[in-house]
């Protein structure tokens, strides 16, 4: 299934490490993949999410 072996690799515009979980809360059966945005804080309104 979709994984990501080391995860600290991916890493989003702002140059954080952008958020994996594997099986998805969002997207069961698949894969949940996120950046928590310009502020760096997760569940705010500038999160950059795949759902």
């Amino acid at each position: 299934g979709p994984y990501v072996e080391d995860a600290g690799t991916l890493k989003d515009a702002w140059g954080r490490p952008l958020c994996y979980k594997a099986p998805g809360v969002k997207n069961p059966g698949r894969y949940d993949l996120w950046s928590t945005g310009p502020d760096g804080m997760d569940g705010t309104k500038d999160d950059v999410k795949n759902w």
